[in-house]
C-alpha cells in the first residue's frame, strides 16, 4: 500500500490515536525512509495499491489480490 508524501504527512496531522509523526524530527525520518526504503519494497512487491482510491475501491483490489493464483506484479 503507498500514498503520496503529502498525504501521509496529512494523515499523520489528524490521527489521534497515535504521537508518532508529530514531531519535526518524525516527519524527517519518514520522509527519509519513504524516500530510501520504498523504493526497495516496491522492487520487492508482487502488487501495489494507492490507498488515495476510495475505500471501496482498496478493499475490492485487496479481494482480487487475495483471490487471484498469480504472483505477478499488478497495480491495481
Amino acid at each position: 500500500m503507498s500514498a503520496p508524501t503529502d498525504v501521509v504527512f496529512d494523515r499523520l496531522a489528524w490521527r489521534t490515536n497515535n504521537p508518532f509523526g508529530k514531531t519535526r524530527a518524525d516527519r524527517e525520518r519518514i520522509a527519509d525512509d519513504i524516500a530510501h526504503v520504498e523504493p526497495l519494497l516496491r522492487q520487492a512487491a508482487t502488487h501495489e495499491i494507492d490507498t488515495t482510491w476510495s475505500l471501496v475501491r482498496v478493499a475490492d483490489a485487496l479481494v482480487d489480490i487475495g483471490r487471484s493464483p498469480q504472483r505477478g506484479t499488478s497495480r491495481h
